[in-house]
């Protein structure tokens, strides 16, 4: 047994050898620089589909595709997203019946709101939607208001909020361009209120803002526990 596989790799090392001297002569120009597909790049190249020739005997040009994709009609991602009690999945559409999930939010049936994971200041890590804020009317930040900007605009990485959610997040870092940082605490949404001129957040102190146009107001609520919310967690198979 011994003898005959030192026969057969003898036999493969020939063939590769006589491949690539074929290789070489046929990838140098007469310069020694090589044409498009010579110099050191080109001869590697004709020295992997040398050796590739010769162990399955075919060269690769008659090779089948063999990165085809999924067949005609099948997404091919078997696996990719299973909905839970309570998290379901969002996905974008095309009018030529394209369907993609989007792994970045999820639609929380329970509260009836599109989430994405936010982060407490005191490591939490959940799926809630960071739409609704917690503002204050005062500069010291001890009368709470809530504040929600509609949003019917799909961002990267931001859910589509057209109708208030629930509950507000009292954010440390809250920028009036854009949704805030670290949740510090969140609130039910009360009953709605009237417009103020000037509110305040928690923004390395309380910081005056200015309300965003369209916006509108609440009270707030009883403080609700971050074990509310669905935990985020992480693994593989």
């Amino acid at each position: 047994m011994r003898s005959r596989t030192k026969v057969a790799i003898g036999s493969v090392m020939g063939a590769v050898v006589i491949q690539l001297a074929a290789a070489c002569i046929s990838n140098t120009s007469p310069s020694g620089a090589g044409g498009p597909d010579g110099g050191p790049l080109g001869l590697l190249d004709a020295m992997l589909d040398a050796i590739g020739n010769v162990v399955d005997g075919t060269t690769p040009e008659a090779k089948a595709d063999t990165d085809a994709g999924p067949p005609a009609g099948t997404c091919g991602c078997a696996g990719a997203f299973e909905p839970g009690s309570r998290l379901k999945g969002v996905y974008e559409t095309g009018s030529d019946g394209m369907k993609v999930y989007d792994p970045t939010q999820m639609w929380d049936s329970q509260d009836q709101a599109y989430v994405t994971v936010l982060y407490s200041q005191a490591g939490d890590v959940f799926w809630a939607n960071p739409g609704a804020a917690v503002f204050y009317l005062d500069s010291a930040c001890t009368q709470p208001i809530i504040g929600f900007t509609p949003s019917t605009t799909p961002e990267v990485g931001q859910p589509v909020n057209s109708t208030v959610p629930p509950y507000a997040f009292d954010y440390e870092g809250y920028y009036e361009t854009g949704y805030g940082g670290l949740v510090l605490a969140a609130y039910a949404v009360g009953a709605p209120t009237s417009t103020p001129a000037t509110v305040y957040a928690h923004q390395g102190g309380c910081s005056k803002q200015s309300p965003l146009p369209g916006s509108s107001w609440y009270s707030v609520g009883a403080q609700r526990p971050f074990s509310s919310f669905v935990q985020w967690g992480h693994g593989h198979d």
